[in-house]
């Protein structure tokens, strides 16, 4: 129901508002899940967000990975384009976890822990540089540094 009545997008519809038109991103769809999931009654839910990660296993995906390198503060994220040279950045994954699961609205994935979900989303992590952290509204990666093979 969700991803059929929502559009994605950088707009910052939120919540119910998605289903009356414009467009959310990954987090705002999972917020509007989440207050559908409660509102029939079938237990709590959670918006989590799912980062990149240099550390496999479960509960390893929720924080942005940092590193100083000269005195420069990198960060983690992922890339969703297939080419080698062009990017497709993304702070993180927006998801609901629910009824012991973490549901993506858009791409539709579902998966039993964070760590599953990002291996499930077809992305490249990428070690980069930015304006501001990732995530923080208008961030922007200033200088790539190295791919990070998902662990």
């Amino acid at each position: 129901m969700v991803a059929s009545q929502t559009t994605f997008g950088s707009g910052g519809v939120d919540g119910w508002a998605l289903l009356d038109g414009g467009s959310g991103d990954c987090d705002n769809q999972a917020r509007c899940m989440k207050y559908g999931f409660e509102m029939l009654g079938v237990g709590s839910a959670t918006v989590r967000l799912v980062h990149a990660s240099s550390d496999a296993g479960e509960g390893k995906c929720l924080d942005l990975e940092t590193r100083v390198v000269s005195n420069q503060t990198q960060y983690l994220i992922m890339d969703f384009d297939p080419s080698p040279t062009n990017y497709n950045w993304n702070a993180y994954e927006g998801c609901c976890e629910a009824a012991g699961y973490y549901y993506a609205i858009t791409p539709q994935l579902k998966a039993v822990s964070d760590y599953e979900l990002l291996k499930s989303l077809h992305c490249q992590q990428y070690w980069v540089r930015t304006t501001v952290p990732p995530g923080v509204p208008s961030w922007q990666v200033l200088e790539v540094y190295e791919e990070v093979p998902l662990p």
